[in-house]
């Protein structure tokens, strides 16, 4: 949304009567008790779908006490989808790893002081592609 779309427009005008009565008029109404709030939502804009917000609203005090909010809205979409693709690849990582443990164990008390041919690939492949991951996360 552009800033004109925003500025000097009333909060339901902009997420619509439903979304603002049922979840923002809540935490509007604990920040105007002097907290800050912040919240995760996930919302669907007509122009964009879907995305991950994070919301963050702020009191600010008058003369007589709090009279009006700060409200910070933050599109972490990506980040979520990020958080969600590494958390399945330590998954599969991890599953990967029991595979190999067990193989390499197998092999052991068979006899086999060395394991198959391509059971460590599998590892390295795996333990070069997860700091790739990590990078592409926290970036």
């Amino acid at each position: 949304m552009e800033r004109e779309q925003v500025i000097g427009h009333r909060v339901e005008e902009i997420v619509g009567k439903e979304v603002f009565e049922t979840l923002i008029k809540r935490k509007m109404d604990e920040c105007f008790e002097g907290k800050v709030v912040r919240y995760e939502l996930r919302y669907k804009f007509p122009n964009l779908g879907e995305r991950d917000l994070f919301a963050s609203y702020f009191p600010i005090e008058g003369s007589t006490g709090v009279d009006r909010l700060a409200f910070i809205l933050q599109d972490i979409t990506e980040r979520k989808r990020a958080e969600e693709e590494l958390r399945l690849a330590k998954e599969k990582l991890a599953e990967e790893k029991v595979y190999l443990e067990r193989r390499s164990t197998r092999n052991w008390l068979r006899g086999n002081r060395r394991p198959k041919q391509g059971s460590a690939d599998v590892w390295s492949r795996y333990r070069r592609w997860l700091p790739r991951c990590y990078r592409a996360c926290s970036g």
